[in-house]
């Protein structure tokens, strides 16, 4: 009686074992696919994430990239802004004390000499103790006072290889070695020196070679230009050094 008993409790148990062994078979077999489907859809959410990574690092590569140059194009601008407002292409005087242009740069008839001769700058005619300007941005290089040439001028170094002259000054207005500005008063215009009446006698060198400052001051004032405006220059005896 016993030995049945065992046999058939054997008997049972190795029916739960089989069924068992069959359900998580059936299990393995029925999550199998979806296991393997999470783990694909897990590799390519790396994937992406590494993409992404990647695509982040060159952002951030692209945005120091232009950040730098971002940098670099202020700094070029600042130098240009700077130059700009150092490099002499202002008028000397104020529009309002100007009576007319009595000579520009280049050859002409000296009118003490009355022979063909190289004109430095241009000649601005005015009123006497009239303001003489600085054309742009610099320091105060030189003050010079002679009895002829240039009588008393005011030389500025702008930088940037640039310096400009003003003749023929009645008084100066700064000292030398003064930081000024475009449009300050550097001093008030008069006939000293080799002049023969009241004018600012306007000179601009780069690299100290002269130039012709009508190349800074705009088309009015260049020889080709008809509106300078001869008709306008009085009579009697107005002609400048």
């Amino acid at each position: 009686m016993e030995s049945i008993f065992r046999n058939k409790f054997w008997r049972i148990l190795l029916v739960i074992f089989a069924f068992l062994g069959v359900a998580l078979l059936v299990f393995t077999l029925v999550k199998w696919p979806a296991d393997k489907a999470r783990a694909r859809e897990l590799e390519q959410t790396k994937q992406r994430c590494a993409a992404l990574d990647c695509r982040a690092d060159s952002l951030m590569a692209e945005v120091e990239q232009r950040d730098s140059l971002y940098c670099l194009l202020m700094d070029s601008l600042s130098r240009n802004n700077d130059m700009l407002d150092h490099i002499p292409s202002a008028l000397p005087l104020k529009i309002s004390d100007l009576n007319y242009v009595a000579s520009l740069f280049g050859y002409r008839i000296d009118p003490i000499y009355k022979v063909d001769k190289f004109h430095s700058g241009i000649d601005f005619t005015s009123t006497l103790n009239a303001e003489a300007l600085a054309t742009g941005d610099g320091v105060v290089e030189d003050l010079k006072s002679d009895e002829w040439g240039y009588g008393n001028m005011v030389v500025i170094d702008h930088g940037y290889g640039f310096k400009s002259r003003y003749a023929h000054l009645n008084k100066f207005a700064v000292e030398k070695g003064q930081e000024v500005k475009r449009g300050e008063v550097v001093g008030y215009i008069g006939c000293t020196g080799k002049a023969t009446g009241v004018h600012l006698h306007y000179e601009v060198m780069k690299d100290d070679q002269l130039i012709d400052p009508a190349d800074y001051l705009g088309p009015t004032l260049r020889e080709d230009d008809q509106s300078v405006g001869e008709s306008e220059e009085p009579q009697g005896n107005q002609e400048k050094e």
